[in-house]
Protein backbone atom coordinates (compact mmCIF):
# COMPACT_ATOMS: atom_id res chain seq x y z
CA UNK A 1 0.00 0.00 0.00
CA UNK A 2 1.21 3.67 -0.73
CA UNK A 3 2.27 5.48 2.13
CA UNK A 4 -0.32 8.26 0.74
CA UNK A 5 -3.10 5.95 -1.50
CA UNK A 6 -4.69 9.25 -3.22
CA UNK A 7 -4.24 10.68 -6.31
CA UNK A 8 -4.01 14.53 -7.48
CA UNK A 9 -6.88 16.00 -8.65
CA UNK A 10 -7.84 19.85 -9.13
CA UNK A 11 -8.78 20.55 -5.64
CA UNK A 12 -6.26 17.59 -4.10
CA UNK A 13 -2.65 18.05 -4.34
CA UNK A 14 -0.58 14.78 -4.02
CA UNK A 15 3.35 16.11 -3.40
CA UNK A 16 6.66 14.26 -2.46
CA UNK A 17 9.90 15.66 -0.99
CA UNK A 18 13.15 14.81 -0.42
CA UNK A 19 14.24 18.83 0.43
CA UNK A 20 13.65 19.52 3.77
CA UNK A 21 13.42 23.17 2.78
CA UNK A 22 11.13 22.68 0.25
CA UNK A 23 8.92 20.65 2.93
CA UNK A 24 8.81 23.29 5.34
CA UNK A 25 7.31 25.64 3.03
CA UNK A 26 4.96 23.43 1.87
CA UNK A 27 3.41 23.03 5.89
CA UNK A 28 -0.33 24.86 6.32
CA UNK A 29 -1.43 26.54 9.09
CA UNK A 30 1.74 26.00 11.40
CA UNK A 31 5.25 27.60 11.37
CA UNK A 32 7.43 24.51 11.89
CA UNK A 33 11.35 23.81 12.69
CA UNK A 34 12.49 20.62 12.17
CA UNK A 35 15.35 18.44 13.18
CA UNK A 36 15.81 15.61 10.74
CA UNK A 37 16.99 12.34 12.56
CA UNK A 38 18.32 10.67 9.20
CA UNK A 39 20.57 12.07 6.45
CA UNK A 40 18.08 12.02 3.56
CA UNK A 41 14.59 12.60 4.06
CA UNK A 42 11.56 11.28 1.99
CA UNK A 43 8.19 12.74 2.71
CA UNK A 44 5.08 12.12 0.69
CA UNK A 45 1.75 14.17 1.22
CA UNK A 46 -1.57 15.15 0.52
CA UNK A 47 -3.17 18.54 0.90
CA UNK A 48 -7.32 19.05 0.07
CA UNK A 49 -7.57 22.59 0.87
CA UNK A 50 -11.34 23.99 0.82
CA UNK A 51 -12.94 27.20 1.71
CA UNK A 52 -14.83 25.46 4.32
CA UNK A 53 -11.74 23.51 5.64
CA UNK A 54 -8.22 22.03 4.86
CA UNK A 55 -6.97 18.30 5.35
CA UNK A 56 -3.12 17.43 5.37
CA UNK A 57 -2.24 13.88 5.25
CA UNK A 58 1.62 13.04 5.49
CA UNK A 59 3.69 9.96 5.58
CA UNK A 60 6.43 11.77 7.31
CA UNK A 61 10.55 11.33 8.11
CA UNK A 62 12.57 10.59 11.46
CA UNK A 63 12.54 14.27 13.24
CA UNK A 64 11.71 16.21 15.72
CA UNK A 65 9.78 19.12 15.31
CA UNK A 66 8.43 22.62 17.28
CA UNK A 67 5.29 23.87 15.65
CA UNK A 68 2.69 27.09 16.35
CA UNK A 69 -0.42 26.64 14.97
CA UNK A 70 -1.44 29.90 13.17
CA UNK A 71 -3.98 32.46 14.50
CA UNK A 72 -7.78 32.29 13.84
CA UNK A 73 -7.32 28.55 13.41
CA UNK A 74 -8.62 25.14 14.83
CA UNK A 75 -6.70 22.20 14.33
CA UNK A 76 -7.54 18.18 15.01
CA UNK A 77 -4.87 16.42 14.66
CA UNK A 78 -4.13 12.48 14.70
CA UNK A 79 -2.19 9.58 13.55
CA UNK A 80 -3.54 7.11 11.09
CA UNK A 81 -2.09 4.21 11.69
CA UNK A 82 -1.18 2.41 15.37
CA UNK A 83 2.81 1.21 14.01
CA UNK A 84 4.74 3.66 13.91
CA UNK A 85 5.70 5.20 17.53
CA UNK A 86 4.67 9.49 18.25
CA UNK A 87 5.82 11.73 21.15
CA UNK A 88 4.36 14.46 22.05
CA UNK A 89 6.03 16.83 24.00
CA UNK A 90 8.68 14.26 25.38
CA UNK A 91 5.75 11.18 26.25
CA UNK A 92 4.77 8.42 23.92
CA UNK A 93 1.42 8.28 22.61
CA UNK A 94 0.51 4.42 23.05
CA UNK A 95 -3.38 5.28 23.29
CA UNK A 96 -6.03 6.26 20.75
CA UNK A 97 -5.87 9.75 21.16
CA UNK A 98 -6.53 12.92 19.67
CA UNK A 99 -4.94 16.20 19.80
CA UNK A 100 -6.79 19.78 19.22
CA UNK A 101 -4.52 23.33 19.33
CA UNK A 102 -6.06 27.16 18.37
CA UNK A 103 -4.65 29.94 17.11
CA UNK A 104 -1.41 30.29 19.18
CA UNK A 105 -1.11 26.98 20.50
CA UNK A 106 2.30 24.88 20.32
CA UNK A 107 3.35 21.66 20.50
CA UNK A 108 6.92 19.12 20.18
CA UNK A 109 6.94 15.65 18.57
CA UNK A 110 9.53 13.28 17.96
CA UNK A 111 8.99 10.39 15.68
CA UNK A 112 11.84 7.56 15.35
CA UNK A 113 10.92 6.13 12.36
CA UNK A 114 8.21 8.33 10.62
CA UNK A 115 4.40 8.11 10.91
CA UNK A 116 1.29 9.04 9.17
CA UNK A 117 -0.65 11.37 10.40
CA UNK A 118 -3.48 14.15 9.39
CA UNK A 119 -4.58 17.46 10.26
CA UNK A 120 -8.12 19.12 10.02
CA UNK A 121 -7.89 22.56 10.16
CA UNK A 122 -11.10 24.90 10.13
CA UNK A 123 -10.95 28.91 9.75
CA UNK A 124 -12.16 30.29 12.23
CA UNK A 125 -11.48 28.46 15.12
CA UNK A 126 -14.08 26.47 16.33
CA UNK A 127 -15.28 27.08 19.59
CA UNK A 128 -19.34 26.49 19.89
CA UNK A 129 -19.22 22.88 20.11
CA UNK A 130 -17.41 22.04 23.47
CA UNK A 131 -14.05 21.40 22.39
CA UNK A 132 -11.40 21.88 24.89
CA UNK A 133 -9.11 24.78 24.77
CA UNK A 134 -5.79 24.33 26.28
CA UNK A 135 -3.96 26.94 24.80
CA UNK A 136 -1.36 28.17 25.11
CA UNK A 137 -0.23 24.67 24.15
CA UNK A 138 -1.97 21.78 21.75
CA UNK A 139 -3.53 19.59 24.17
CA UNK A 140 -4.05 15.62 23.38
CA UNK A 141 -6.51 13.58 24.69
CA UNK A 142 -7.28 10.12 25.63
CA UNK A 143 -10.63 8.90 23.76
CA UNK A 144 -11.98 5.18 22.61
CA UNK A 145 -10.68 3.15 20.20
CA UNK A 146 -13.88 3.09 18.01
CA UNK A 147 -14.55 7.11 18.05
CA UNK A 148 -10.57 7.60 16.13
CA UNK A 149 -11.22 4.54 14.31
CA UNK A 150 -14.18 6.75 13.43
CA UNK A 151 -12.43 9.70 12.28
CA UNK A 152 -9.42 8.09 10.42
CA UNK A 153 -11.89 6.26 8.20
CA UNK A 154 -13.91 9.33 7.59
CA UNK A 155 -10.75 11.53 6.51
CA UNK A 156 -9.62 8.68 4.42
CA UNK A 157 -12.78 8.98 3.03
CA UNK A 158 -13.15 12.82 2.37
CA UNK A 159 -9.61 12.89 0.83
CA UNK A 160 -10.83 9.67 -1.49
CA UNK A 161 -13.88 11.73 -2.93
CA UNK A 162 -11.55 14.85 -3.40
CA UNK A 163 -9.51 12.53 -5.47
CA UNK A 164 -12.12 11.07 -7.19
CA UNK A 165 -15.13 13.17 -7.26
CA UNK A 166 -13.46 17.10 -7.13
CA UNK A 167 -16.12 18.92 -9.37
CA UNK A 168 -19.15 17.76 -6.53
CA UNK A 169 -16.97 18.48 -3.49
CA UNK A 170 -16.61 21.73 -4.44
CA UNK A 171 -19.92 22.48 -4.74
CA UNK A 172 -21.68 24.10 -1.50
CA UNK A 173 -24.19 21.95 -0.78
CA UNK A 174 -21.86 18.68 -0.53
CA UNK A 175 -18.75 20.76 1.11
CA UNK A 176 -21.14 21.79 4.10
CA UNK A 177 -22.21 18.41 4.17
CA UNK A 178 -19.05 17.08 4.17
CA UNK A 179 -17.47 19.29 7.14
CA UNK A 180 -20.70 18.95 9.42
CA UNK A 181 -19.46 15.16 8.99
CA UNK A 182 -16.24 16.01 10.34
CA UNK A 183 -17.32 18.05 13.32
CA UNK A 184 -19.43 15.70 14.18
CA UNK A 185 -17.07 12.78 14.25
CA UNK A 186 -14.59 14.99 16.33
CA UNK A 187 -17.67 15.76 18.79
CA UNK A 188 -17.54 12.16 19.00
CA UNK A 189 -14.02 12.09 20.28
CA UNK A 190 -14.32 14.64 22.94
CA UNK A 191 -17.81 13.21 24.54
CA UNK A 192 -16.94 9.62 24.49
CA UNK A 193 -17.05 8.00 27.65
CA UNK A 194 -13.08 7.41 28.11
CA UNK A 195 -11.98 10.54 27.30
CA UNK A 196 -9.68 12.28 29.69
CA UNK A 197 -6.59 14.33 29.21
CA UNK A 198 -3.55 13.48 29.11
CA UNK A 199 -2.17 16.23 31.44
CA UNK A 200 1.49 15.71 30.87
CA UNK A 201 1.77 16.10 27.06
CA UNK A 202 0.13 19.50 27.15
CA UNK A 203 0.88 21.07 30.46
CA UNK A 204 2.78 24.13 30.72
CA UNK A 205 5.17 22.46 32.93
CA UNK A 206 5.81 19.91 30.49
CA UNK A 207 6.15 21.46 27.53
CA UNK A 208 8.94 23.72 28.74
CA UNK A 209 10.48 21.11 30.78
CA UNK A 210 10.52 18.93 26.88
CA UNK A 211 11.86 21.88 24.89
CA UNK A 212 14.62 22.46 27.10
CA UNK A 213 15.62 18.69 27.79
CA UNK A 214 15.74 18.88 23.65
CA UNK A 215 18.10 21.89 23.36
Amino acid sequence: MRAVPFAASPILQALHFTDIDEFRRSVRKFCVEFTPLVRKISVEQAILNLAAFDIVFVQSFPRVADTQLVANTTAICLTMDDDEPVRFNGVDVDQAVIGIGHGGSGFSIAEKTGARLAVINFSPEIHDRGWPDTRPHLGVFVTTTAAQQKLRLLVSEVLKFASTSSDELQTPATMAAVKESLLLAVDQVFESNSLRPRRSLHSARSFTLFQRIEA
